[in-house]
């Protein structure tokens, strides 16, 4: 008598999409999700299409993005400072990837970032709506 696989089959398939869907909720809980100076929520990871940090991009209003001059050339370990049209810090922190964004109030911001000791600075006008893209070349 022939016995049917399907039963192994569906066992095995099961064991990897379980596999894969608490690899995604580990690597989700990996990355850097904090709170800056006036209680505001930024994130900051790395490059890939997969990096849980992009999932959570259109959670945020100010995208940040650190490279050097070079093709492809991201920077991580990145300082960055984010002061209100007041001079009152917003958010201080140090950037383990290539991407930092933060949801911030509407508004006038300066924005420094700091890699291997050089500061580079821009102003950063967030709307009510959308969000503003800054980059920072080494």
């Amino acid at each position: 008598m022939k016995q049917s696989k399907r039963p192994i089959l569906n066992t095995v398939l099961f064991a990897l999409l379980a596999g894969v869907l608490s690899a995604g909720a580990a690597n989700a809980a990996d990355a850097s999700t904090s709170m800056g100076a006036g209680s505001v929520p930024y994130v900051s990871g790395g490059v890939g299409e997969d990096d849980p940090v992009l999932a959570t991009k259109r959670d945020y209003n100010l995208y940040l993005v650190f490279a050097g001059k070079g093709e492809g050339e991201y920077l991580a370990d990145v300082k960055v400072a984010i002061q209100d049209a007041k001079g009152n810090p917003v958010v201080e922190a140090e950037s383990p990837g290539p991407m930092f964004f933060a949801k911030v109030p509407p508004g006038k911001y300066k924005v420094t970032a700091t890699y291997n000791g050089k500061p580079v600075t821009q102003t950063a006008q967030v709307q009510a709506r959308g969000n503003k893209d800054v980059h920072f070349y080494w």
